[in-house]
């Protein structure tokens, strides 16, 4: 047998997966970088504790909660439409288990899961993998920010699947009845996270697409196509309807899209036109030009689900999340290399173990950088109190950011100042995870589900947070006995609350930028 080694490799794509190793298995290893990046990044407790709340009330209840039991600021039988209820019931498993680096710890599985199976499925279209792997490692640095601890990251996999193999069936790689596949996705995403209504618009653009270049092709309306097309949407959108709930998930879904569209938050807002933003909307237009030019390459399967993400992102910094998710899958034949006869150059085994080093050591690295892990620790070692993207110095709580003002909050637990407390509403569900652990109980102004929250509290809360002249009515209003406030996120009411006829007076030493406020004694 002759030695491997001394044999010239073809010209023809040869898989990664054999001896020798190659480059090719480093490239496509690219993406794992985006790991450093989600690890290293501090948990937000904007939409991490609500889910985890109801997580806990659900064991305690021993039934999920429909119901408000956790804000003042409404009646208990306020109804509750809980459509995350398997994501609440996962996270709040985890943190009850294993600490707040479980929860990062999922967050990066389901990541990978994602990142792994986007590979996988855009190998299987024309590609170059070296330019694949780099192509993709870019696409998901940019959403990133995006990749937080939230019940969403329980879809990142879902919607890879759900988007990749429609583009593969659509191309005849693979057999109609892997349409099942996305349709499992999509029951499964119905049940953690409510952007589920995207599978049967991602599958239905797909088919859009596929159809419209077929009829370019043939100069005919492909029936059978069609009626396939048509059967597969429809079952991916009726998978959505197997939950607690039925068809009426996307009656919330679509109820809470719409208010959420007219909502000042940051999340469901166009990007800036910083540097940042700026970059975004050259590289999204860059990819659209770039498949538009090439569609003959790309075809319009690809162009029209492009074109939907596309616009989610530019309409919503949450929504980069997809974009980034699906971009490498829909842009993989703009990375096919010409076919060539000529012979590669061999690689020695010496060369195969420094590739497999450098992967290893890639992955390595990427593992380590976990919470609970040493170059973790290493890594979050500063402690800048001025910080408020900063890890939380406190042990155990690491993997945490500077907006969890523990120290405080311990306080309020403890019975320091008893009241109702008007908080900054990123925290509303930290409040409640700390202040009602035994029982669910009334303990919070707002939280993060805007779409049980009417708009007169807000319009209470945005009051108060900006201070406008009527702000002390607004707090007896609702009998408002502790502020425990921002003074980065609520200058306004921070400089009148300083002001010496205020009224209220500083009590504990400021955590971070956080600070508790009472009444001034009489």
């Amino acid at each position: 047998m002759s030695d491997l080694r001394e044999q010239p490799l073809s010209g023809a794509p040869r898989s990664w997966l054999r001896w020798p190793i190659d480059l090719t298995l480093l490239w496509l290893m690219m993406p794992v970088v985006v790991l450093f990046r989600v690890g290293l990044s501090a948990a937000a407790p904007h939409d991490l504790w609500w889910p985890i709340v109801q997580g806990r009330a659900a064991q305690q209840l021993g039934h999920t909660p429909t119901e408000n039991l956790f804000l003042f600021t409404l009646p208990a039988s306020e109804p509750f439409f809980n459509q995350p209820w398997l994501a609440q019931a996962i996270m709040w498993h985890a943190l009850d288990g294993s600490g707040v680096s479980a929860l990062c710890w999922l967050n990066a599985i389901f990541l990978s899961a994602a990142v792994a199976a986007g590979m996988a499925l855009a190998m299987r279209r024309e590609h170059d993998p070296k330019i694949l792997g780099a192509f993709a490692a870019i696409a998901l640095v940019f959403a990133s920010g995006g990749f937080s601890v939230r019940t969403q990251m329980f879809a990142y996999p879902s919607m890879v699947v759900v988007l990749g193999v429609s583009l593969l069936v659509a191309e005849g790689r693979l057999r109609w009845r892997w349409m099942l596949l996305p349709a499992l996705c999509t029951t499964w995403w119905a049940n953690v996270h409510g952007a589920f209504v995207l599978a049967p618009l991602l599958v239905g653009a797909v088919a859009t697409g596929d159809l419209l270049d077929t009829l370019i092709k043939t100069r005919r309306v492909d029936t059978t196509r069609l009626s396939r097309w048509t059967m597969s949407v429809a079952g991916v959108a009726l998978a959505a309807c197997v939950n607690p709930v039925g068809f009426g998930v996307y009656v919330y879904a679509f109820t809470l899209t719409l208010k959420m569209s007219g909502a000042d938050v940051s999340e469901w807002t166009p990007h800036e036109l910083d540097a940042a933003g700026l970059l975004f909307y050259t590289c999204a237009l860059v990819a659209i030009v770039a498949a538009l030019i090439k569609r003959d390459r790309v075809g319009w399967r690809s162009i029209i689900p492009l074109l939907g993400i596309s616009a989610l992102a530019v309409g919503g910094v949450r929504n980069m999340l997809w974009w980034g998710l699906g971009l490498y899958i829909l842009l993989a034949p703009l990375t096919a290399r010409p076919s060539s006869s000529e012979p590669q150059e061999a690689i020695t085994t010496g060369q195969s173990l420094l590739n497999l080093f450098l992967v290893l050591g890639l992955c390595t690295s990427a593992l380590a950088a976990m919470p609970g892990m040493p170059l973790f620790n290493v890594l979050t070692r500063a402690e800048d109190p001025e910080g408020l993207e900063g890890h939380l110095p406190y042990e155990g709580m690491r993997p945490l950011d500077r907006q969890h003002p523990l120290r405080l909050i311990r306080s309020l637990e403890d019975g320091e100042h008893a009241g109702r407390i008007f908080h900054e509403q990123a925290i509303g569900g930290l409040l409640q995870y700390a202040l009602a652990r035994e029982a669910p109980a009334q303990v919070a102004f707002v939280d993060q589900r805007f779409g049980m929250i009417p708009q007169h509290i807000w319009d209470d809360y945005m009051a108060i947070a900006n201070a406008e002249p009527d702000w002390r009515e607004r707090l007896q209003k609702h009998d408002i006995k502790v502020l425990l406030i921002s003074s980065e996120m609520m200058p306004r009411l921070s400089y009148a609350l300083n002001k010496p006829d205020s009224g209220w007076e500083r009590v504990e030493e400021p955590e971070f930028t956080f600070e508790l406020w009472v009444p001034v004694a009489p």
